[in-house]
């Protein structure tokens, strides 16, 4: 069963003498996610399932496509497609023109923070100004520590999951 991109599923190891061996891990998923303003398609990125209006609007906004999260009406799914979970709607506010023009790529997608396939640095800054970091922030060693360690992912996973 899937659940925000998480799978049960079973590994599979060969042992030295050539016997295999099973063992059940959760696997996490990568699908395609299509991002559609009404019916023009605008993005195609690989995430892992789960948060998907999260993730098309923080695209349309890091693109310069929308300016505001405000001016998103609401997401939709298309309701005849067949792989309608791989496919997200968005429904503009009335009188919002997206800016389209900034989407063009070069090359791939990914689902990180957006600068792959970017043509340069410029396009990038050219939507928001460089962010300043605050006098006086400082992250402990053992936060960081704490934060790569097993504790860490489970504590994530439990504070994810729904109910």
């Amino acid at each position: 069963m899937k659940e925000d991109g998480i799978s049960s599923g079973q590994i599979i190891r060969r042992k030295q003498d050539g016997a295999l061996e099973y063992h059940r891990d959760d696997l996490t998923i990568e699908e395609p996610l299509e991002i559609r303003i009404g019916r023009k398609t605008v993005a195609t990125t690989m995430r892992t399932p789960g948060h998907d209006q999260e993730l098309a609007a923080g695209f349309l906004l890091s693109e310069g496509i929308i300016r505001a999260s405000d001016e998103i009406d609401k997401f939709s799914r298309p309701s005849a497609a067949r792989n309608r979970e791989n496919i997200i709607t968005v429904t503009l506010a009335e009188g919002i023109k997206p800016k389209l023009n900034s989407t063009q790529r070069f090359g791939t997608i990914s689902s990180s923070c957006g600068i792959c396939g970017k043509e340069s640095i410029a396009v990038i800054r050219q939507n928001f100004p460089p962010i300043e970091s605050a006098p006086g922030i400082r992250v402990h060693l053992e936060t960081l520590h704490w934060r790569n360690s097993r504790g860490w992912h489970f504590w994530t996973r439990r504070q994810t999951r729904p109910g």
